[in-house]
């Protein structure tokens, strides 16, 4: 059995902002690091290069494609499930909107699949 990551993209249109999620890798082997690739979108598609808030990750996980996600978000940077590089990131103003971090995440065990998501802390909505 080999786990996967998802990360999601929201549709090409939407009424509000929202994050387009990339990992260099959709199935990391157990104890592997991914990376993971955000880039803050407006509602027309095009890159929030003044974005500036502060993300927070919550991660999920589910061990056949017939079950519920649970949220298995830890505000440990290391736990029994999972090490992550932070719980929150703060996109800076050189950032332009977009952000890569490397050894993002990295799974123990790989009898699971497991979901990335991303929120804004202040908004929401995206």
């Amino acid at each position: 059995y080999s786990s996967t990551i998802t990360v999601g993209n929201s549709s090409s249109t939407s009424t509000y902002n929202r994050f387009d999620l990339s990992t260099n890798t959709n199935t990391p082997g157990r104890d592997n690091f991914a990376n993971l690739t955000i880039v803050a979108k407006d509602t027309n598609g095009y890159t929030l290069s003044s974005y500036s808030n502060r993300v927070k990750f919550q991660i999920s996980r589910r061990m056949y494609t017939s079950d519920n996600w649970t949220d298995i978000t830890s505000s440990s940077l290391d736990n029994s499930t999972y090490r992550i590089y932070d719980t929150s990131y703060t996109f800076p103003s050189y950032n332009n909107g977009t952000v890569t971090l490397t050894n993002f995440i990295k799974f123990y065990s790989d009898s699971y699949d497991y979901k990335v998501r991303v929120v804004d802390d202040y908004n929401n909505s995206m």
